[in-house]
């Protein structure tokens, strides 16, 4: 009976879950509808890839707390390698010259600092 008791659990977790994740994405399609009336010129300038990914992400809640908390742990000066990277600078001259932002991808271990050196692209952009 408590194993079964569990996979109901597990059940309705997953119900509610999906559920919430179909809610994501019928209201990033209402957006992307919403959005393709004005904006096709600038649409016509991203590859498609870009423009599923943005639509397949869903709203993250309560982004701006999480910010403020990364740049109150932020050490002084520890994410500003990156400026002098070669990589970086490639990247921020295709955006001058292409007129748009390709994908610019942070990945690490847990730990690692990624969430911060994050938030300092943001500043930085």
């Amino acid at each position: 009976m408590e194993l079964l008791g569990d996979i109901q659990n597990s059940t309705e977790h997953i119900r509610s879950d999906m559920g919430k994740l179909l809610e994501a994405f019928r209201e990033q399609s209402k957006k992307y509808e919403k959005d393709q009336g004005g904006s096709s010129e600038r649409q016509h300038r991203q590859p498609p890839s870009a423009r599923r990914i943005r639509n397949g992400l869903p709203k993250v809640e309560g982004d701006i707390h999480k910010y403020h908390a990364l740049k109150e742990t932020l050490v002084e000066n520890t994410c500003s390698w990156i400026f002098s990277d070669p990589k970086w600078n490639e990247w921020m001259n295709y955006v001058e010259s292409k007129g748009f932002w390709p994908i610019l991808a942070l990945s690490g271990e847990a730990g690692m600092g990624k969430s911060h050196l994050a938030a300092s692209i943001y500043d930085k952009l």
